[in-house]
């Protein structure tokens, strides 16, 4: 992971229908967020791919959570709402 890289990563849903039907909002929300990140120099990265099978870009399980989680390299420090990155004692 890069010094300056943010990762973000969306939890989702249990539910694929409320994942899809929301996919649009948050699409639009990260695009505005990684603009932002990006002007003030850093580079951004989702931690975990649109799936086009599901139709959406959201954590979608806890197991999924598991696998997006375990990507995420150990130095990488939790910020913003919501957010669940291990953090640094």
């Amino acid at each position: 992971m890069q010094h300056e890289e943010i990762i973000l990563i969306a939890s989702g849903d249990l539910r694929i229908s409320a994942n899809q039907t929301c996919w649009p909002a948050q699409a639009q929300a990260e695009e505005a967020v990684t603009t932002a990140i990006r002007g003030y120099g850093r580079s951004v990265r989702r931690g975990h791919p649109y799936d086009p099978v599901q139709k959406h870009g959201f954590i979608h399980s806890q197991r999924h959570g598991i696998e997006v989680f375990r990507q995420v390299p150990p130095e990488a420090r939790s910020s913003g709402a919501g957010s669940s990155l291990r953090t640094e004692n």
